[in-house]
């Protein structure tokens, strides 16, 4: 017999008293014993359109969790792309239920939104109490056009001209690489309103000299790109080790990082306030770049019964090698681990704001 968590008046309960479960036994997700999603068609909510590396991120795990999942449920990847991230995030908070029947791509420019335009009116989701099961460190890819007359790393801290970059929004994904150049000393003019495609197609015309991208999809098509003669790769934002220090990513370890091309340029290791800035953000767009989440008041045994899919689909060796080369060579956090790097998402140092506040005024015209 299966029984069904049905929602409480407003948040979700966290725990379910016997008394709850009984009166909860109509048609089922939950078993008594534990919990099973069997007949259940589970939506992968994708705050993006298809093709990008969100949506390539959720299709990757799409299977995963149908194979691992009690219950071996269905599950369907729902693009919802739109808003800078903002229309898949609202409606995650508005319409999922918390009985594990949806989940959620924590939107790395969603969350920056949230952090630095509280203002902004289009905002109608609360981060704070979604439930993180697994997260995944991104890398991150700086590149150049050629058309720049830029060819190493050694012409991109002498050039003296201005290198074009495309913008999604003022605080984007795309923002703290527009930062790092602009620590390193480079001009940068941003031509905001591009989305990741567009950026593609315009950077491949030549009308944009510098992007980046993640380097799940850099991996894809950045030795494309190189080949033809119109991706030269400058650094990475690196990875994190154990120690907090932040070292070379393990997909591109030829490549410098960008804390090693700041000690070439100024000779020394970065620091002070827009150091302290661009850290900050590194921890949402690279630490915590890809994150799934379930709803805010989603009760313990769901989110537990995800935490032990994930950890289950991690522990098959068929997913070291289909990682790799799908989404990297990154070490998954799961359960207390993930749920840590997504409250540290929505948290940041009040030097580090208003940092990035006034530097948003003074390079993109954000903000009073």
């Amino acid at each position: 017999m299966t029984i069904h968590f049905a929602p409480a008046p407003g948040l979700f309960r966290r725990s379910l008293t016997a008394v709850t479960l009984i009166a909860a036994c109509a048609a089922g997700s939950v078993r008594a014993e534990g919990v099973t999603f069997e007949g259940m068609q589970i939506e992968s909510i994708t705050p993006s359109g298809t093709g990008g590396s969100g949506d390539a991120y959720v299709r990757f795990f799409e299977p995963w969790y149908s194979k691992t999942l009690p219950g071996n449920p269905t599950v369907i990847v729902r693009n919802m792309g739109g808003g800078g991230t903002l229309t898949g995030s609202n409606y995650f908070e508005e319409n999922a239920k918390p009985d594990g029947s949806s989940y959620f791509l924590v939107p790395t420019s969603g969350m920056l939104t949230y952090l630095l335009r509280p203002d902004e009116p289009n905002i109608r989701f609360d981060p704070t109490g979604w439930k993180s099961f697994i997260a995944s460190p991104m890398g991150r890819v700086a590149f150049v056009h050629p058309k720049s007359g830029i060819k190493s790393v050694e012409d991109l801290l002498s050039h003296d001209g201005e290198l074009v970059m495309g913008l999604a929004a003022p605080t984007g994904s795309d923002m703290p690489t527009m930062l790092a150049f602009d620590l390193l000393g480079v001009r940068i003019k941003a031509i905001i309103g591009l989305d990741g495609g567009e950026q593609s197609l315009a950077y491949q015309r030549g009308e944009l000299t510098v992007n980046n991208d993640t380097t799940a999809a850099y991996m894809s098509s950045g030795a494309q790109m190189e080949q033809d003669g119109i991706a030269v790769p400058m650094f990475t934002f690196g990875v994190e080790d154990d120690s907090g220090k932040i070292v070379r990513d393990p997909n591109f370890p030829d490549l410098p990082t960008w804390n090693e091309v700041y000690e070439m340029k100024h000779g020394k290791a970065p620091e002070g306030p827009g150091y302290d800035a661009w850290r900050a953000l590194f921890g949402i767009v690279v630490m915590g770049s890809k994150a799934l989440v379930l709803p805010a008041g989603t009760p313990q045994e769901v989110v537990d019964a995800y935490v032990k899919a994930s950890e289950e689909m991690i522990a098959d060796p068929q997913f070291a090698e289909e990682a790799a080369v799908r989404i990297g060579s990154y070490p998954q956090s799961t359960g207390a681990a993930a749920q840590r790097i997504q409250d540290s998402k929505v948290n940041l140092d009040d030097d580090a704001r208003a940092y990035i506040r006034a530097w948003l005024k003074d390079k993109l015209g954000v903000g009073s």
